[in-house]
């Protein structure tokens, strides 16, 4: 047991500066995996998307006013994320704060393909969300995910729409 816990605190130590955290610049971003692999592109709600590739992964980042406020952690090669990868991934953009899991119901999906499955995790203060596939994760800030719920809504709203004639 201690050589396990040896183990991850090792692997946490050594990765853990790799990783970029939301909220970070693109200078942060730039300084710790070099300059982006694509030209700048333009995202949803204003965003700046930049895709960086470091050590066997690849980071999308989207930024508002110089400021990550979406960062997506994939395995180059589509591996499948390991607890203690997820572990490391919350904690570098937990600052300090822990993650709740959050429930998610049960489809025939996840029955049939389980490796569909998605977990969700908010961030202990409520600001933060994160959705992890098998072989990606993806966080928000409280922003960002406030925008899409709108957008979803709205979506929904325009679909039960009836067209006056």
């Amino acid at each position: 047991m201690t050589r396990v816990f040896a183990i991850i605190l090792l692997v946490s130590v050594v990765l853990s500066p790799c990783y970029g955290r939301l909220s970070e610049s693109e200078l942060a971003l730039s300084q710790r995996y070099g300059p982006p692999k694509t030209r700048p592109a333009k995202g949803p709600y204003g965003s700046r998307a930049l895709t960086y590739s470091q050590d066997g992964w690849l980071v999308q980042a989207w930024f508002i006013n110089d400021r990550c406020h979406q960062i997506k952690y994939s395995k180059i090669g589509a591996g499948r994320l390991s607890p203690e990868e997820v572990n490391l991934l919350l904690s570098s953009n937990g600052e300090g704060l822990s993650w709740k899991k959050e429930p998610i119901p049960l489809t025939v999906a996840h029955i049939i393909l389980p490796s569909l499955s998605i977990v969700n995790y908010t961030r202990a203060d409520g600001h933060v969300r994160c959705e992890k596939h098998s072989s990606m994760m993806v966080i928000r800030s409280g922003f960002w995910a406030n925008e899409m719920d709108r957008d979803s809504k709205r979506k929904e709203e325009e679909k039960r729409k009836v067209p006056n004639f």
